[in-house]
Order: structure tokens, then sequence, then C-alpha cells
């Protein structure tokens, strides 16, 4: 094994050990996705390690859930200013820095998408034996890089990923492929992709944006499908790429009349685990009875009853009783 793999192994232990990942915050995440933000307000309030970097990144997503831009922004720059000198900082706070981007003005989205590019880039810089993180600095470099998209720095941040690890490796070419306008190239990389890597979330998921972009929404669909199959244990981030993945396969199903069956499937992946009584699920559980009959549609049934059953929202009951009525 080499020096370069044995110190992202290394980084890979001592960062998940210093960010504090748990089983309670993995919880929280999981009910996060599923729209239920009063597990997280509930472990913000009762921690006892409010200087930890998880538990500002727990305030940051916290924030930008409910909206609160300027309250993130301010946790993020306090996030960075203490923390500026771990890898894993400036990984999330690329993303962090994009979603503030999403939710500010016009005159502002800039300044923000500048700084996630920034940050990606610090990623790569701190973590030379991080595969992932490298993607990332590569993706940044495609974006930042003036020269011949040939000989940019993304070409050179793509073979020294290849070096390190396979599954990155094939990801940060599919990158470079779609950021060359090399179809060809990228057509022949997702094949071989899928064939190594067929049950990899992050593989997958690359695949079916890859497709998407060329408008093979087909293709796109079950490959998006493949990767809702295979849930990524990892950051905030990962999993809620995860979610949209899978929502996006019943999207392709409901808005534009595609593959039905395997619409219902990725929606029944959802909710044979998303069980909390909240408006988003309820919509999961709608979509399904769209788009599925009989047994195929029992997952949106059983989460019906169960909100009428358990829920203390008045609303919410009343809507899963109306749609029971409805269709029964």
């Amino acid at each position: 094994m080499s020096k370069s793999v044995l110190f992202y192994l290394l980084f890979a232990f001592l960062s998940a050990t210093h960010f504090g990942f748990t089983k309670e915050t993995d919880e929280v995440d999981y009910a996060l996705l599923q729209g239920d933000t009063t597990k997280l307000q509930a472990l913000l309030e009762g921690s006892k390690q409010p200087a930890s970097p998880k538990f500002i990144e727990l305030e940051v997503i916290y924030h930008l859930i409910l909206g609160n831009t300027e309250n993130a922004i301010n946790r993020l720059n306090e996030y960075e200013k203490r923390f500026g000198d771990i890898a894993d900082t400036h990984a999330f706070a690329a993303e962090a820095w994009r979603r503030v981007g999403h939710q500010s003005s016009i005159f502002s989205k800039r300044k923000y998408y500048n700084k996630a590019l920034a940050s990606k880039w610090r990623a790569g810089e701190l973590a030379p034996g991080n595969p992932k993180w490298l993607v990332l600095q590569a993706s940044a470099a495609a974006q930042l890089d003036n020269r011949n998209k040939k000989n940019s720095d993304e070409v050179a941040l793509t073979k020294q990923v290849m070096s390190l690890d396979e599954k990155w490796g094939f990801i940060a070419q599919m990158n470079l492929a779609q950021n060359t306008d090399d179809v060809e190239e990228g057509l022949s990389l997702t094949e071989l992709a899928n064939e190594r890597f067929p049950d990899d979330f992050f593989v997958q998921e690359r695949i079916a944006q890859f497709f998407w972009r060329l408008g093979k929404n087909a293709q796109s669909q079950q490959h998006f499908f493949q990767a809702c199959k295979n849930y990524p244990y990892g950051s905030w981030f990962d999993k809620v790429k995860w979610l949209n993945a899978c929502q996006q396969v019943a999207v392709f199903s409901d808005k534009y009349g595609m593959d039905r069956e395997v619409g219902a499937q990725a929606l029944s992946v959802l909710l044979s685990s998303f069980t909390l009584p909240t408006k988003d699920n309820l919509d999961l559980a709608i979509m399904l009875i769209q788009l599925a009959q009989g047994d195929k549609a029992q997952p949106a049934w059983d989460f019906l009853n169960n909100i009428i059953q358990t829920s203390d929202d008045p609303d919410l009951v009343k809507t899963a009783k109306k749609v029971l009525d409805k269709n029964t």
C-alpha cells in the first residue's frame, strides 16, 4: 500500500474522530432528511460541546434549513477561522457556501459561489492524499483556470486522483470529460465505471448526472435509482445528494412520463425507512399513490395510516384522511 493511500486512511480516521460522528448525530441527520428539525434543535440546545467542529456544522445546517442565511454566514465564518487548518472544514464549507449563494440576493450570489470554489480548492490542498477532496479541488480548477482546458490544473489533479483511487479516479475523469465536452470519452468512462462499481452511490450518481446533462433521461433515471439503493454513510451533504437522487427518479416518472415502476420503487426505498409524520414524507406517500397501484402502493397506505394514528398535527391528519378517502 502506498504512503499516500496510508495517509488518506489515517486522515479519514482522524477526521472522523475529531469531528465527532456519532449515532446521535446520524439520527439527527436522518430526521432532517425527512423534514424534522426538532431533534437537531434539541441536540443543539443540550450539547455539552458547543465549540466542537461538528456542533458548528450542525448549527450551519440548522440555519440553512430554516432560511436564516445571515446566521449561517456568521457561523461559517467562525467555523473557517477556528478550524481552517483541517481539510474537512473546507469540504463542508464548500457546499455550505454554495447553499448560502442559493439563498442570497442576485447581487451577493457570485461572492458566495466564489467562496465555495475557494473552499473546494483549499480542501484538496490540505489533503493531497484524499482522493475525494482532490476531486473537489479539480472541480474548482475547472471553473477557476482560464488556460486551455486540456492543459489545465484540472488535468493534473485528475491524474493525481487516478493514481490514488480507482473509484474517485473514474469520477474525476467523468468530470473532466464533461468539462471539456468530450462526450465520447465520457460515455466510455460511464460504461467502465458502471461495470466496476455498480453498487457505489457516488459513482452511480455521477453517471446519472452525466446522462442527464446529455438529455439521456432514461439512462439517467436508471442510474439515479441505482444510487438511491445505496445509502452513503458520510457527510450531511452526501446524504442530501442521496435524497435528491431518489426523488429525481420519481420526478422523471411523475413529470416526464418515464418508467413509473422504477419511480415507485425509489419512493418505496425512502418510505421503507422514512417513518416520521412530516409534510415531506406525506408528499412522498402521495406521489407513490400517483405512480403505483395495489401492493406496490402499500408503503404509502401504511404511512398515511401511521400519520392518522400518531401525528398531533391536525393539518397532516386531515390531509392523510382526505387522500385515503379519495383512493378507497
